[in-house]
């Protein structure tokens, strides 16, 4: 998952491995990003971009999607904004809409429209890994 798409779903970074894959300060937000890689590179068909783009459209994928979301969306975007902010909450797992570039809005798990940008944020993650 490309740095734009995780700056825009709010995940805080606290750097990087020398693999060069993120850090993030919190261990759900790690695990729903192991969880997308691996559905984005084990069960998509990332050889044909159009066999890719017709399955996203079609939502043969969302159920795996709702999965990962029951399993995790609650427990990172259902922080309070207070909680949030890294003078309150040093541990803090998301930023705080306008404190980084490509973070324009704060994203709550209590918003049904947010939720569905989850998924919308996350749809050129799985199109860009085609070969």
């Amino acid at each position: 998952m490309n740095r734009s798409i995780r700056r825009a779903l709010g995940f805080r970074e606290v750097g990087g491995s020398a693999k060069g894959t993120p850090v993030f300060n919190s261990a759900q937000v790690r695990e729903l990003y192991q969880k997308i890689n691996d559905l984005a590179t084990r069960k998509l068909p990332i050889e044909d971009m159009h066999e890719l783009e017709n399955s996203w459209e079609s939502g043969k994928y969302q159920p795996d999607i709702d999965i990962i979301l029951a399993d995790h969306g609650r427990a990172i975007w259902g922080d309070s904004l207070e909680q949030r902010h890294m003078n309150v909450n040093p541990k803090s797992q998301l930023l705080v809409a306008g404190h980084q570039e490509g973070y324009p809005v704060d994203l709550f798990w209590h918003r049904v429209d947010h939720r569905a940008l989850y998924v919308t944020i996350c749809s050129p993650h799985f199109t860009c890994l085609v070969h």
